[in-house]
């Protein structure tokens, strides 16, 4: 199943960025070239997408720039030592890869709640160690009792 990242924090950066670039771009050139420069950099940033794809035999990362993959890794279950769930914010769901050796995957904002259940089914398949705080266990009751009132 594939998931995209929903870009908030990343628009934000994009936009501070463009700000940042504009300013010293007109200090230096003048406001005629930054005018330009500023939108192509918006251009270029908000059309970067991210993507978890989860099958069970791999997790897979890419981003990719205008259907060009820029980056893109996939992590056997060999590979996961962990996956930790967790909450952020007030009632976001998140979860932590953690890998044998190299930095560890944060996986939020996917849209879907789905994904969670998805990454449970393919830890819970593969043997890996699973990791739930106690925030993250009051959000799937929470969420259970949502789906009750709504199907009774």
């Amino acid at each position: 199943m594939a998931y995209q990242l929903r870009p908030y924090r990343f628009h934000f950066f994009s936009l501070v960025l463009t700000i940042i670039c504009y300013n010293y771009i007109t200090d230096h050139y003048g406001w005629l070239i930054s005018i330009p420069i500023s939108f192509i950099l918006i251009l270029i940033l908000t059309s970067i997408k991210i993507t978890l794809t989860i099958n069970e035999a791999s997790i897979s990362y890419e981003m990719s720039f205008l259907h060009l993959s820029i980056y893109r890794k996939e992590l056997s279950p060999v590979e996961i030592s962990q996956i930790k769930f967790f909450r952020i914010r007030w009632k976001t769901k998140a979860a932590e890869i953690k890998r044998v050796k190299g930095w560890n995957w944060r996986v939020a904002d996917f849209g879907k709640e789905e994904v969670f259940d998805y990454l449970l089914d393919v830890a819970n398949k593969h043997q890996i160690k699973v990791d739930k705080t106690k925030d993250y266990l009051i959000l799937e009751k929470q969420n259970q009792i949502e789906e009750e009132k709504g199907n009774g």
